[in-house]
């Protein structure tokens, strides 16, 4: 159980880099709770880079705080090497730059012993790909490095994890490549309160779903979908016969259209949504996975984005071209 008073300091392998880093360069500002290397300009940043990658990075560091609250109550959480790998926002150098650090000497993403309820972001000090965000109600910053990688966006620099390299824009095989001619919608706070209202009725022991919801969705109290969705335990969901939309045999309440199912249930994260394509069947308003689970409503914007970007086929399975 987290302390009630919250006090972060530097971990010893965070003290040793920025020990490091002033050594080699005298005019680095101490006392940072991040570790910030010289980075060369992006050679694909534009002015509004930092904007677009500012709610992968809030993203990013709000669901790492989950992770780290689940591991706290629950025995069998996945460890954070994991739950890195299995994050559609992440880069897998990011696991690896993870897997090679002494975990004794403090958590290198957070770069202290103690963390707050979330973050929020300040903006990109330091270049257009780092966005910069800080601790809600305590004095921590962490900064989280975005690039292109295969043509989507991703975490591959965080805290003390890969933040010395100097970004090159996006990447394909380590060599620069042009980037996309467009980005993903940015990602509607609605995705992070639904799965807050979901977290609290998990901590509750309320598995019917959030107290505030007409339709009670039972939920599976161990399993997680991508490590951060809710399994919806008793939704059993197929395609209309002859539409594009789902039905949902829903177990209390009968049958329920796609339309209101989304209603209720999480929202996917947009980048989740583009990892999963091929795995996933999406109407306008759902997504469900191979076995007939719910598996998130699909964002408004993310819908218009795919009848732009996405091939279906008669199943709604997608296929995308970004």
């Amino acid at each position: 159980m987290r302390k009630s008073t919250r006090i972060h300091c530097l971990s010893l392998a965070y003290a040793a880099v920025v020990l490091a880093v002033g050594c080699s360069k005298p005019d680095k500002q101490e006392g940072t709770a991040t570790v910030q290397a010289a980075q060369s300009p992006p050679a694909q940043a534009t002015p509004d880079t930092c904007s677009q990658y500012t709610p992968i990075a809030a993203d990013f560091i709000n669901l790492y705080i989950r992770h780290l609250n689940d591991r706290e109550v629950a025995a069998n959480a996945p460890d954070t090497y994991a739950w890195l790998k299995s994050s559609a926002l992440v880069d897998p150098a990011v696991a690896s730059a993870y897997a090679k650090v002494d975990l004794v000497d403090g958590d290198p993403i957070l770069n202290a012993q103690d963390y707050p309820d979330s973050f929020d972001p300040v903006g990109c000090p330091e270049a257009p790909d780092t966005v910069r965000l800080k601790g809600n109600g305590m004095d921590l910053n962490v900064d989280v490095r975005i690039a292109l990688v295969d043509g989507s966006p991703k975490v591959v620099g965080v805290g003390s994890l890969n933040m010395k390299e100097a970004s090159s824009g996006a990447t394909h095989g380590g060599e620069p490549v042009a980037a996309p001619p467009t980005t993903l919608p940015v990602d509607s706070p609605e995705v992070m309160r639904r799965l807050a209202f979901y977290d609290d009725a998990r901590k509750r022991g309320d598995y019917w779903g959030p107290s505030g919801s007409s339709h009670y969705t039972r939920f599976d109290p161990e399993a997680k979908f991508l490590g951060k969705y809710p399994v919806f335990t008793d939704l059993d969901c197929g395609m209309t016969h002859g539409e594009k939309s789902f039905w949902c045999e829903h177990g209390k309440m009968g049958n329920d259209t796609d339309v209101t199912i989304a209603e209720h249930v999480t929202m996917l994260l947009n980048g989740d949504v583009l990892a999963q394509q091929g795995r996933l069947a999406c109407s306008q308003h759902l997504c469900i996975t191979s076995d007939g689970k719910a598996a998130g409503a699909l964002q408004p914007a993310m819908w218009s984005w795919m009848q732009e970007h996405c091939q279906f086929d008669e199943r709604n399975y997608y296929q995308c071209d970004s």
